[in-house]
């Protein structure tokens, strides 16, 4: 059974997850909600938090999918690599600079093409009575 940790933002706590916890437990996953020190604690910081994070993450079933949600962006952005998760998920977060020693360039936005045009949609327009009409 796979796992997917979800990390909460830092005005928010871990209720604001239970509807996607929901649908991932109605889909089979078992989801992993931590309450972050620094929701609890005044004096906690983000390394409490980045470690609540580890313990969540070695308690789970692989394969781990660590999903953060904007101030816990930061802190799953934080995690070492411990060889447990298989893939770390940002939601509206801002990912910080991280040093590098590799002489390669990072930025090589040849192999991502998504990342350089919007996803074309359809125009639409509103009628009257509040219904959609493509153009």
């Amino acid at each position: 059974m796979a796992t997917a940790i979800l990390v909460h933002g830092a005005w928010s706590s871990p209720a604001d997850w239970r509807w996607v916890a929901a649908r991932l437990r109605a889909e089979g996953v078992e989801t992993l909600i931590p309450d972050l020190p620094s929701h609890r604690h005044w004096s906690a910081d983000r390394s409490d938090d980045v470690q609540e994070v580890i313990t969540a993450i070695r308690s789970a079933a692989a394969p781990v999918v660590v999903t953060g949600w904007s101030y816990g962006g930061a802190v799953i952005g934080d995690l070492p690599d411990t060889g447990l998760v298989d893939r770390l998920v940002y939601v509206s977060s801002v990912p910080e600079p991280v040093e590098t020693d590799s002489q390669e360039e990072s930025s090589d936005l040849a192999s991502a093409p998504w990342l350089l045009s919007p996803m074309r949609r359809p125009s639409c327009s509103m009628t009257h009575g509040g219904s959609a009409q493509r153009r």
